[in-house]
This record gives structure tokens, sequence and C-alpha cells, in this order.
């Protein structure tokens, strides 16, 4: 298989991405207006993001998108600092188990950061680099945290 190559999403990547997020939603049962994903896909794609998406490719920057991840930093009840919320994970069936999943999940860990973010997992204590799926009512369904610290 080609190498998975993780780049930001960009306007060429509009319709395939709509293909990704859809996958998404249905496997959650979920749709959403046309607008919607044109207000998620502007935000996405915004100078001044409020969320972040990247996209994984096969083989190149410019191959079409294979899998797609959202991601956003926002104020947590539990820390003074910001933390880093993975919203949104979905691969294209063909490529389940190819690893294009942990690309995307490591791509969000190195991220560039704002100042004073910190990463918790969904528990809400600091470690490593852990990921959880959490389909409660309390955060979109199958959204994870990730967690980069050490200290508890």
């Amino acid at each position: 298989m080609a190498d998975i190559v993780i780049t930001p999403l960009s306007p060429r990547d509009r319709d395939r991405w709509a293909e990704l997020w859809r996958g998404y939603l249905d496997f959650y049962k979920t749709r959403l207006p046309p607008e919607i994903y044109e207000h998620t896909w502007r935000r996405l794609t915004a100078a001044d993001r409020p969320i972040h998406g990247l996209g994984a490719r096969l083989g190149s920057t410019t191959a079409p998108l294979v899998g797609i991840v959202h991601y956003l930093f926002h104020a947590h009840a539990w820390t003074t600092q910001e933390v880093c919320y993975l919203q949104d994970l979905f691969v294209d069936r063909a490529l389940r188990r190819s690893g294009c999943g942990r690309r995307l999940i490591e791509a969000v860990a190195a991220a560039p950061r704002p100042v004073n973010v910190v990463v918790l997992g969904s528990t809400g204590r600091r470690k490593r680099i852990t990921r959880s799926h959490d389909r409660s009512t309390t955060r979109s369904p199958g959204s994870m945290v990730l967690s980069a610290t050490t200290t508890r």
C-alpha cells in the first residue's frame, strides 16, 4: 500500500470531504441538511478556523481524501487551560485497519496549538497520548479526546 499522507483540507477536497463526512454521519444514523455541510466546510477552511480539519491521502498530497478528522480547542471546566477535542474521525471503509485513522489521530496530537492548551483524556486526567471513543450524550457520537501530558 502507498504511504499515508496527512494534509490540511483544501478547497479541491470539498466533494470528497462531504462524501466521507456523510459516511461518518450515516454510521451514527444522523442526517444533516445541506446548509450545515456548507457551514461546516466554511468553518474548516476559514483563515481563523474555529474547527480544524485534516485529510488522509494515499501516496501524495494531491491524491483524493481517504479519511478525515475534525478537531477544535475550547475552554474546559476542569482546568484553566484550553483543551483539544477530536470531534469527528472517519476513514473510507475500503481502507479501514490500514493505519489511516491512527495517522490522523497522531496528526491531531502533533498539531500546532494555541498557547496554554492541555490535552485531556476522556476521564479528565492528564496522561500519555490515548484514544477513547465516547458515545455518551455529552459529546457528539464517537468523538474522542486526546491526551498528551504526563501529570495528574
